[in-house]
């Protein structure tokens, strides 16, 4: 019975990479349920799939070439005529950094990229799990700066929104996190 409590706890307190997926008791970035807000927020039509949770970076020891960050959304499932688009940002030494997933016409397209903000985005390993409500991407380090131990990510943020497909007619509904802030805190490279 110790042991079963003990493992609860650690379940608990830490990051637990599982299978792509992963348990965090302290994200980076944290935000309120139902703020989706843009032109199209004030319909009454359920927005819980752009609905930010949180969002949270982490790394494998198995796999020290790679940055993991996952956004968990209120109901994630995929969206059927506007386009999704779910992102998380950060800034590493003074470059801006993203990892996105486009995904339009219930999932049948479907794009993941990460890389520089302003050019450089490279295709990238993305799982888009409805169990668990989270988009995580695995992402080289070679994309991203090669980051090494001890560097620190700043300026973190996560973005989603609605469109029609061209970024040209802007976000029907969006959403933004941390609430009230302009960053999440700072996550420091591990491995």
């Amino acid at each position: 019975m110790k042991k079963k409590a003990l493992c609860l706890i650690l379940i608990g307190l830490f990051l637990i990479p599982i299978n792509g997926k992963c348990i965090l008791s302290d994200p980076e970035i944290v935000d309120e349920k139902n703020d989706v807000f843009g032109p199209l927020a004030i319909l009454p039509l359920s927005f819980a799939h752009i609905d930010i949770i949180s969002a949270w970076f982490y790394e494998d020891p198995n796999e020290p070439d790679y940055l993991f960050t996952t956004i968990k959304i209120r109901n994630l499932e995929y969206s059927s005529l506007l386009r999704a688009i779910y992102s998380i940002h950060w800034t590493y030494n003074g470059t801006q950094y993203v990892a996105a997933f486009h995904t339009q016409f219930s999932g049948n397209f479907e794009q993941q990229f990460a890389g520089k903000y302003y050019g450089g985005v490279e295709s990238c390993e993305c799982f888009f799990d409805l169990e668990t409500d989270t988009i995580t991407w695995k992402i080289s380090k070679s994309i991203i700066g090669n980051p090494k131990l001890g560097d620190v990510l700043t300026n973190t943020f996560a973005w989603t929104a609605l469109r029609f497909y061209s970024s040209a007619l802007g976000e029907l509904a969006k959403d933004y996190a941390p609430n009230g802030a302009l960053y999440g805190k700072d996550y420091i490279i591990k491995y």
